[in-house]
């Protein structure tokens, strides 16, 4: 905070070195502030509540705003439906669940790629109509990988760093794909 007496002091001195200076006085006429405009005094906490609302109100998370569980939302997150129904292309073929398929992707910049997997699931809108296609495909990545050829991290001793393959359950919403040979 600051001290309005040291103010009008540190003001009186520095008019005073202007006049010696040789400079003109500048009088300006006070400032009219309301009460309501009037600058009060920043709190430590938000809003001004008493110490004991203040303790209330830590104490009562639930009375503050919803409460939300990182862990339920993660596990929603990651528990996305499919339904397991048999899919049918654009050319008629018809492919179970299970089914191994050779799926054509479109990535950045419309770039096209072509994988290997199996077919999961898909997942319908609200009238009815097949909304995307969910596939289990196989995928290189560069990474940390045992001798066997499973993923590790790089703390692992046995560990090489390099390409492999690894496979990724991916959702394909145009929906091209079709059974292998």
């Amino acid at each position: 905070m600051f001290d309005k007496a040291e103010q009008r002091r540190r003001a009186a001195e520095l008019s005073a070195l202007n006049l010696a200076k040789g400079q003109k006085q500048v009088v300006l006429p006070p400032i009219q502030v309301s009460k309501s405009a009037a600058v009060k005094p920043a709190s430590a906490w938000p809003f001004p509540l008493p110490l004991a609302e203040r303790a209330a109100v830590s104490a009562k998370p639930a009375a503050c705003a919803q409460v939300v569980t990182p862990s339920l939302q993660k596990e929603q997150r990651m528990s996305v439906k499919y339904l397991e129904e048999a899919f049918e292309n654009e050319f008629g073929q018809s492919i179970p669940v299970g089914a191994k398929i050779i799926a054509v992707k479109q990535g950045y910049n419309h770039t096209i790629g072509i994988s290997e997997g199996t077919y999961l699931g898909l997942r319908k809108d609200r009238s009815g109509k097949v909304k995307n296609v969910t596939v289990k495909l196989k995928c290189s990545q560069r990474g940390y990988f045992l001798p066997d050829g499973s993923a590790a991290s790089a703390n692992v001793v046995d560990a090489t760093y390099g390409t492999g393959t690894v496979e990724r359950r991916v959702t394909l919403p145009r929906m091209r794909i079709y059974p292998t040979v």
